[in-house]
């Protein structure tokens, strides 16, 4: 049938099957019958979906053209409720590429959403009516089970991972297991083979530290659950046009084409859906510097922890919170927590420069260490940009794939872990809390890295991994100031800074000498000087102020540690921080006594 008959109806010399009043769904495993043969109802042809009918007038049969020819191979029910009932579709669209797509029933009460994606993906649909109906009846005899995100699934006992296009896992079983959705996700593409793109992007990476960690640490997004790991991310910061984007581009084509690079300048709604199409993946985010610093904060807890928040629906019952999994990257020209910190003078918590590690990537050129015989690292660089835009997207695929044959994961994770240890300075081999926590982060970026050595997909030398992750975990405790708990320090750096910032202005001096009766604005507290120091006794709201966004209790523990917060004992003989002090012309007040010249 040609193109310009379409829509014009083509009548049949065939006999009409009798008893056939409504649309039959024809199995598409059936080989296409000749029109002598044809049934009544849906048919699908060579190329086109036809809708045959008697005409009531003549008795003869109609082949109503409906649509390019659109099988529907299976219906599927989700993996853990057993609702959300779908078909998946498969055609050949006008690239002559194969598409296959899981969509959900309910889709169906607006038909033209799923008929304009289908358009959009190169299918035709002729009568709209009657493509919705050929929908509606299937029922095909194949039943898939369905998920509606991406990644580690477990299906009839065996781990899966699933993306739009296609289901990892060793089991005959596993294309009955299937990503549903509305759109049809274009995320994941691919181009060349993983022996190309080894060769002509991976291998390159070799000798240069901030390359090697930054791509193991994409690749490790999928070792997260096998492992029993949480999310992580890094911010590569430094000057601008040193090669920071490089590394972005080159990490993307583990994944995908350029297009898998993300900018920062997005809203927290938009963040979390995108967050939640890359689970278990990796989410690069590129110049960071145009993410609003209320964001940013926002931003560390929401990804470091895997979650949305939490909605509420119209109807005023909550929404099932957006959960997920994974690894993610950010590049910028400053650390995480000056950026932060750019918001009114908000303060970066320990906990938001935990989840988010600043690494700095300046290194010899730019961020490389090494420029494999090219004369400038500008030079390097488009070199990889290129190469990365035309080999891309089967690396992850294929480390998916070798991966699932590894039993003692977690256990190669920890020798991983002693191994990385071994190889830092002395002064670092010992270390817990926070520190720890960030070292398990480098821990697990270096033994996916040195998996896929393993696995052939990247070119490296054996121990490559582990020498990026321990130079850039040197760098990072450089960067933070040190191993030890960083909280206490910001703490007391932070009174300080009240103290020298306020000390004449909002504390009224009560010094014995003093005959000064200036009027003190916003009082914080009273100062005296005694033998040559001043003492400050500061009052409940100021002390509230001067350690704001810590708790009271930790304050007071880590002022007294440093011993600038001396306790004192009440009348039920009970140590507590705070104490009366008495002034002629000010009276009594609950204060807190601090000398900070005390050790």
């Amino acid at each position: 049938m040609n193109i310009q008959n379409k829509n014009k109806n083509t009548e049949l010399d065939v006999k009409p099957v009798q008893g056939a009043e409504l649309p039959i769904f024809e199995s598409i495993y059936t080989p296409d019958i000749k029109p002598k043969e044809q049934k009544i109802g849906f048919i699908l042809e060579k190329n086109e979906l036809f809708f045959y009918k008697k005409d009531d007038s003549t008795g003869k049969i109609k082949a109503i053209p409906v649509s390019s020819r659109i099988e529907i191979i299976a219906k599927q029910s989700d993996l853990y409720s057993g609702g959300n009932a779908g078909l998946t579709l498969r055609f050949i669209n006008m690239f002559e590429r194969e598409i296959k797509w899981s969509i959900p029933r309910s889709s169906l009460a607006d038909d033209r959403k799923i008929i304009t994606e289908l358009c959009g993906l190169g299918a035709s649909v002729y009568d709209k009516p009657l493509f919705n109906n050929y929908l509606m009846t299937a029922n095909p005899i194949s039943d898939f089970s369905c998920v509606d995100s991406i990644g580690w699934h477990r299906y009839e006992g065996r781990k899966f991972f699933v993306l739009p296009h296609v289901t990892s896992g060793n089991h005959t079983d596993k294309d009955k297991l299937v990503y549903q959705s509305n759109l049809l996700s274009t995320l994941f593409k691919s181009k060349g083979t993983t022996e190309e793109w080894r060769d002509h992007v991976g291998k390159y990476c070799g000798g240069n530290s901030r390359l090697i960690f930054a791509v193991s640490h994409g690749l490790a997004s999928m070792l997260l659950e096998p492992t029993g790991s949480t999310n992580g991310g890094i911010n590569l910061f430094g000057s601008s046009s040193i090669g920071k984007t490089t590394i972005a581009r080159v990490c993307a084509s583990l994944f995908s084409d350029p297009s898998y690079l993300l900018s920062c300048r997005t809203t927290d709604n938009a963040l979390e859906k995108t967050a939640q199409s890359h689970n278990d993946c990796f989410l690069i985010l590129d110049e960071a510097a145009q993410m609003n610093p209320k964001t940013m904060g926002e931003t560390a807890y929401m990804l470091g922890n895997g979650a949305a928040k939490e909605r509420m629906k119209s109807g005023g019952e909550l929404q099932e919170v957006m959960k997920f999994r994974l690894n993610f990257m950010l590049t910028g020209e400053i650390p995480t927590s000056q950026h932060i910190q750019e918001d009114k003078g908000q303060r970066a918590t320990e906990g938001q420069s935990i989840r988010i590690l600043d690494i700095p990537a300046g290194s010899n050129h730019g961020v490389f260490d090494t420029l494999h015989g090219f004369k400038t690292g500008a030079e390097f660089s488009k070199f990889l940009v290129e190469q990365s835009g035309k080999y891309y997207g089967t690396t992850f695929l294929q480390f998916i794939d070798s991966m699932l044959s590894i039993e003692d994961l977690r256990e190669k994770l920890k020798e991983t872990k002693e191994r990385l240890i071994n190889a830092l300075p002395e002064d670092l081999r010992t270390m817990e809390g926070q520190a720890d926590r960030a070292l398990d982060r480098f821990t697990i970026a270096a033994y996916a890295g040195e998996l896929a050595t393993q696995f052939g997909l990247t070119g490296w030398d054996d121990g490559e991994a582990v020498w990026a992750a321990g130079v850039c975990f040197e760098a990072w405790v450089i960067t933070r100031g040190g191993a030890d708990n960083q909280e206490e320090k910001k703490l007391l750096q932070q009174v300080r800074d009240f103290i020298e910032t306020h000390g004449e202005s909002r504390f009224t001096d009560i010094t014995q000498s003093n005959n000064n009766d200036s009027k003190t604005i916003n009082r914080a507290g009273f100062r005296e000087l005694k033998e040559g120091e001043w003492i400050y006794y500061v009052l409940a709201v100021g002390f509230k102020e001067m350690h704001k966004g810590f708790t009271n209790v930790m304050a007071i523990k880590s002022l007294v540690e440093a011993g600038w917060l001396q306790k004192t004992r009440n009348s039920l003989g009970c140590n507590i921080a705070s104490k009366m002090k008495k002034s002629a012309k000010h009276g009594s007040h609950r204060v807190y006594e601090l000398n900070l010249s005390m050790r």
